[in-house]
């Protein structure tokens, strides 16, 4: 089953787009902060934003991938870091 990921990162940008499951948006969404590591002028502003992602792949793999199990979308927020995943057909 695919999915649709909204996800955004404060201080970053937001972005959508389709993948194949919950382990695909993980991998996204930890990317984009990856990438984003150039547009904070502190190195621990940063790693603010990169903890909260990883905390946020933990839920996303558990209540993320439950919640999708039941075809029902699921979101959370943590630190700065907002994400949405939707079933797709």
């Amino acid at each position: 089953m695919s999915l649709w990921l909204d996800w955004s990162l404060d201080g970053v940008g937001s972005a959508g787009e389709e993948v194949e499951d919950v382990m695909a948006a993980a991998r996204a969404v930890e990317i984009s902060v990856e990438r984003a590591r150039r547009v904070f002028e502190a190195d621990s502003q940063w790693k603010t934003l990169r903890d909260a992602v990883d905390r946020m792949k933990v839920r996303m793999l558990d209540e993320g991938r439950k919640a999708l199990a039941r075809g029902e979308e699921w979101g959370a927020t943590i630190e700065g870091v907002q994400v949405r995943l939707k079933p797709r057909e």
